[in-house]
């Protein structure tokens, strides 16, 4: 008789142990990708472009109370003033360009270089048709400031627009792993003994 319960027993809870493993819950869910709206936020990295920038504009406005009346690359000129004036002008061309390369934007970088090489230039021969100078005289050295006030303007647009337009790059979307993968699992499985007369209820999971 004990043994005839033993197997009931054990038949019953082996048809109801596979309801109660699919029902269960807790099943681990692959991990999945981010929301799609996440996946086209943009970051910006232009105030890195900006501090470079800063950082070479300092240099170089630096170096002329540096050379002293001679002003720069001149004989009398100290190498330190020079110094800065190149490594100000080096900065402003390459810095920015640079940080597109670290930041794996290699056209950005290209179209940076342009901006920076192009506008001043364009800025100086723009000042330079829109004032007529006069013939050589005591009034001619003021017109050659005009050209430096186009490049300082064409200078600065170049900064504005690489560090607003150019500074940007996209989000990788990052995966996510949901949350109840990380929930433990259990489920039941009845066992008959071999000589059928013991039944046993053992019990797993995963934690």
């Amino acid at each position: 008789m004990k043994r005839l319960l033993a197997s009931l027993l054990g038949l019953a809870l082996y048809s109801v142990a596979p309801g109660v493993l699919a029902a269960d819950p807790t099943v681990p869910v692959g991990p999945q990708e981010s929301e799609p709206s996440a996946q086209h936020k943009r970051y910006w990295y232009g105030w890195q472009t900006l501090a470079s920038d800063a950082a070479s504009a300092l240099l170089l406005f630096g170096a002329f109370p540096a050379a002293g009346r001679g002003g720069l690359f001149s004989s009398n000129t100290p190498a330190v003033a020079n110094a800065m004036a190149v490594l100000g002008v080096a900065g402003y061309a390459a810095g920015a360009p640079t940080l597109h390369f670290i930041h794996e934007r290699p056209l950005e970088a290209m179209g940076s270089v342009a901006l920076r090489l192009t506008l001043p230039a364009a800025g100086a021969v723009v000042a330079s048709q829109l004032v007529e100078c006069p013939k050589p005289g005591f009034e001619y050295g003021n017109c050659q400031v005009v050209p430096i006030w186009g490049i300082g303007v064409g200078t600065l647009a170049a900064i504005v627009i690489d560090a607003t337009l150019l500074a940007w790059e996209p989000k990788a979307p990052r995966r996510r792993q949901d949350s109840e993968s990380s929930v433990a699992t259990l489920g039941f499985a009845p066992v008959l003994s071999s000589d059928g007369k013991r039944g046993e209820l053992q019990i797993f999971g995963s934690f």
